[in-house]
C-alpha cells in the first residue's frame, strides 16, 4: 500500500546539506566627499552624508571608524529598506593643525559594498 510504514520508509528522502544565501542591500551615496573649504581651528562641523539602498534587500551600515580622533559618524539604528534614503552625520571637531585637512570616515556594510568611505576636506586656518 501506498500508505504503509514500508513504502514511506522506501520513499524517505535524506537531507544532506542546506545553503541559506544572505543577499543583503545594495548602497548608494549621492556624495562621498566633501570640501569645507576654510575652517577656524577648534571650529566644530557636522556634514550629512546620504545612503540610498538600491538593493532589494534590506541592508544596514554596520559600524565606523575614522582616521583620526577628530572625526566621528553617527549611523542610522536598524535596517535601511530597499528605495530608503538615510542621513549619516560626520563630525568634525575642529581639532586639527592648520594647513590642509583630508579626514576619512570608513563604514562597513552588510551589504554591497562591503565598505564606504567618507571624506571630508578643508583647509584649517588659526
Amino acid at each position: 500500500s501506498v500508505y504503509s510504514v514500508a513504502a514511506a520508509r522506501a520513499r524517505r528522502i535524506a537531507v544532506e546539506a542546506v545553503e541559506l544565501q544572505h543577499v543583503p542591500g545594495s548602497a548608494a551615496l549621492e556624495q562621498q566627499q566633501r570640501d569645507l573649504g576654510p575652517l577656524q581651528q577648534d571650529q566644530e562641523r557636522t556634514i550629512t552624508f546620504m545612503v540610498r539602498n538600491r538593493g532589494q534587500r534590506p541592508m544596514r551600515l554596520l559600524d565606523s571608524k575614522a582616521d583620526c580622533g577628530c572625526t566621528a559618524a553617527d549611523l542610522p539604528k536598524g535596517d535601511i529598506a530597499p528605495g530608503q534614503e538615510v542621513p549619516v552625520q560626520v563630525h568634525f571637531n575642529g581639532r586639527a593643525p592648520e594647513g590642509p585637512l583630508d579626514r576619512t570616515v570608513t563604514i562597513r556594510t552588510n551589504g554591497t559594498p562591503e565598505r564606504i568611505e567618507l571624506t571630508i576636506t578643508g583647509t584649517v586656518v588659526p
